[in-house]
């Protein structure tokens, strides 16, 4: 259960790491914004995996959770494609 919530945090990592070394501070401050956004929702998945192992099953809340990081890293993952586009 564990590797699903790992893969999501390198994702953000990786993400993190690209929106840093952006030089326009608009796009940066923004994208961000939408980084914190999605680590909050991996947060709260950590906690609610702690549910899942305790129930050996993944919670409906918990797919809810995934379905919405995953699509707030494609969003992101656009954005930050469209920011290096227009400011680079």
């Amino acid at each position: 259960m564990q590797h699903r919530n790992s893969s999501y945090i390198i994702e953000l990592d990786q993400l993190a790491d690209h929106v840093s070394s952006m030089d326009n501070m608009l796009a940066r401050r923004d994208l961000g914004r939408m980084l914190n956004a999605a680590r909050n929702i991996a947060t709260d998945m950590d906690r609610e995996l702690v549910e899942c192992r305790r129930l050996n099953r993944y919670t409906s809340k918990y797919v809810q959770l995934e379905s919405k990081l995953e699509e707030q890293l494609r969003t992101i993952s656009k954005w930050l494609t469209w920011a290096h586009l227009r400011f680079s």
